[in-house]
């Protein structure tokens, strides 16, 4: 049996569109979780467009993490409750979960805490594979059930992973994602 490689991600500008590129350029098989109105310049052959049953679905995970991260669902805007149950997706079948984004008194920042809480929240708020490399400190991290502690660097993708992160990326976060998958093509991305 032959295992694949399989980046899971959600096509927004920045990180997702990021570890998408250099996953594909190594050999990676990528997927790009969408949903109707949401769009991506994410390559359409990536791209799996959720229906409202499947992001219906993903509401009560919703929630849950909403209670852990203290924030609300389901949000007002059907755009952005559509973005949250996307995450979903993005996390729900990976067997480990790399995130760039900023940590900020202890919590990951912006919409890239929905998809990581959820991963925790699948391990039952335990230690578990999900890293995130902190644009603001410059380093990685991994959640080891309690908060997020710094590591030299993590393990490298492999199997069936959540690529996923901020929109905003800097360029720290860019050479974080590629020095990971050893990408080190010229491309502009």
């Amino acid at each position: 049996m032959i295992l694949q490689n399989l980046c899971l991600s959600g096509g927004a500008e920045g990180a997702d569109l990021q570890f998408g590129m250099c996953a594909g350029m190594l050999g990676h098989s990528v997927i790009h979780w969408s949903f109707s109105g949401h769009r991506t310049t994410a390559p359409a052959s990536e791209v799996v467009v959720l229906n409202e049953e499947q992001l219906q679905a993903a509401d009560e995970l919703c929630k849950r993490a909403s209670v852990s991260i203290k924030r609300w669902f389901p949000p007002k805007s059907i755009y952005v409750r559509n973005l949250l149950r996307r995450n979903w997706y993005q996390v729900g079948e990976a067997e480990r979960v790399y995130a760039v984004a900023s940590i900020e008194d202890g919590n990951v920042s912006g919409g890239t805490a929905w998809a990581t809480q959820m991963f925790i929240d699948r391990h039952d708020g335990a230690a578990c594979e999900c890293y995130v490399f902190d644009m603001i400190s410059d380093g990685w991290f991994q959640w080891n059930g309690d908060e997020w502690s710094s590591i030299p660097s993590p393990p490298i993708p492999s199997g069936v992973w959540a690529g996923i992160g901020s929109r905003n990326l800097s360029p720290n976060g860019k050479a974080a994602i590629r020095l990971l998958l050893g990408y080190n093509g010229k491309v502009d991305s």
